[in-house]
């Protein structure tokens, strides 16, 4: 029997260990299910649904960056701008991937751009190219929507960017 007593005990090391695990494991799981539930409704255009989802995962993980990012992004889609725009604040607070970091940038410029807050629009934008040169495009839209706010003559150059598809928004919803 002696010689199978470092095996029972490493065993049962071993089982203490992973049930240790298990809350941690189960709460990640649940995290990632109702962020993909928040994604699909957002994609579904069930933007209620979305904020719901969005709003379990991030009562029992306040700072999951990316939580707070999509729930801008139905905030967004449901007009509410100040809120959206809290949200992607959030966003940059936290600790995020870059890409995702420059698109809560770009968001935000695009929504002060909405709001009439020009110096703002162009200040996250400039962020967003900073951080991820590949949206430099992109926030050329933002910023052109300013600019044409300022001086109406340079509508000319915006039309021709403006035509331009948009390939980091589809990351962003």
């Amino acid at each position: 029997m002696l010689g199978y007593q470092p095996i029972i005990v490493a065993l049962a090391w071993t089982v203490s260990f992973c049930y240790a695990l298990l809350p941690h494991a189960t709460a990640n799981a649940t995290r990632q299910l109702h962020l993909e539930r928040g994604i699909d409704y957002i994609e579904m255009e069930l933007y209620d649904q979305a904020l719901a989802e969005l709003q379990k995962v991030i009562q029992h993980h306040p700072s999951y960056g990316p939580a707070h990012f999509y729930l801008g992004a139905a905030y967004r889609y449901k007009d509410m701008l100040n809120a959206a725009a809290a949200s992607y604040q959030r966003v940059l607070n936290l600790e995020t991937e870059k890409q995702m970091r420059a698109v809560a940038h770009l968001c935000l410029g695009i929504i002060y751009q909405t709001q009439g807050q020009l110096v703002l629009a162009e200040e996250h934008g400039r962020t967003a190219v900073a951080q991820l040169p590949e949206v430099a495009e992109t926030h050329a839209i933002c910023r052109g929507d300013s600019w044409i706010r300022r001086w109406p003559p340079t509508s000319r150059h915006y039309s021709s960017i403006r035509s331009r598809q948009n390939p980091i928004m589809a990351w962003a919803v």
